[in-house]
């Protein structure tokens, strides 16, 4: 991999079927012949070939980010949890509390709390 150093920090990445699956990790050791130790999740040493990709799997492996930097990937990642802050605000608006005895002033709370519901999810999305 290109001038990957002891101690720094990396994303590694794996197919799940559906997209990337990112995780970010830290490089141990880079071999003379070019290979890279990589400590993921709790302590779990893991080796990658010169070509970036995880020795010994060959279809569902980890591989090493190549395509984005550190800081790149850690803003993608930002924006993909504001988005889904976003999108559950939206999914959560629920129109409660109304029923055949609601009266006026009943629907006119419902609405009122909607209206809120609906301000706070427009500031996530538009946070995105």
């Amino acid at each position: 991999m290109e001038n990957l150093k002891a101690e720094e920090t990396v994303y590694i990445r794996r197919f799940t079927g559906y997209g990337y699956s990112y995780s970010k990790a830290t490089v141990a050791k880079v071999t003379p012949k070019g290979f890279t130790d990589i400590v993921i999740g709790s302590g779990s040493l893991v080796r990658f070939r010169p070509d970036g990709k995880e020795v010994g799997d060959r279809f569902r492996g980890w591989e090493i980010e190549r395509d984005k930097t550190v800081e790149e990937r850690d803003a993608l990642r930002a924006q993909e949890e504001r988005k889904n802050k976003a999108r559950w605000a939206v999914c959560d608006l629920k129109v409660g509390g109304v029923g055949d005895g609601s009266g006026k002033e009943d629907l006119l709370k419902v609405i009122e709390k909607l209206e809120t519901d609906i301000i706070a999810a427009r500031i996530l999305v538009e946070a995105i």
